[in-house]
């Protein structure tokens, strides 16, 4: 095995369904149809005042299409250097993309966590530090996607969804 060549695990993308493209798509037209159309009146009024008194409405209407467009329109992407102990989480909307790396001396756990709305999986590191990876409603897709992460970065599964009876999982044992 080459040791020079860095091991990424992904650990969650949000890949955009197609219904999310179509919707997002539809809002981002709206906006853009809602910020042109203030201009096009604007023009072909030749700078008139009731035009120009009509520009909040233009403007709240451009951000009330473009707000769920950017929400749906969010891909998160969480990848694992198990090599270099390095987090990389990148967030891309529409043509923006943002990376942010966080170096871990070491990943403590996986841990699977009750919440109100369902289940979390939290990536737990050097002690105290913690990343919430993904939460859903199903238990057993939980189960499976925290074992697939603890299984690919090789550490331990802490099942704390019963509070007075956690469960740990060794990671040879996966």
């Amino acid at each position: 095995m080459d040791k020079t060549k860095t091991e990424i695990v992904e650990l969650y993308n949000d890949k955009l369904s197609f219904f999310e493209i179509f919707f997002s798509s539809l809002f981002y037209t709206f906006s853009l149809v809602a910020f042109l159309s203030f201009f096009y009146f604007l023009f072909n009024s030749g700078f008139s005042y009731e035009v120009f008194k009509a520009s909040p409405a233009f403007l709240t209407l451009t951000f009330v299409f473009l707000n769920p467009a950017i929400i749906i329109s969010e891909v998160n992407i969480i990848r694992v250097s198990t090599s270099e102990k390095k987090i990389f989480h990148t967030i891309e909307i529409l043509f923006y993309k943002k990376n942010k790396v966080i170096e871990a001396e070491f990943f403590d756990y996986v841990a699977i966590n009750k919440s109100n709305l369902g289940y979390n999986v939290t990536l737990w590191y050097e002690g105290n530090r913690r990343m919430e990876l993904v939460s859903f409603y199903k238990k057993e897709k939980v189960f499976n996607y925290a074992k697939a992460v603890a299984k690919g970065i090789n550490t331990d599964l802490l099942d704390k969804t019963d509070l007075k009876n956690p469960i740990w999982t060794a990671s040879k044992d996966l």
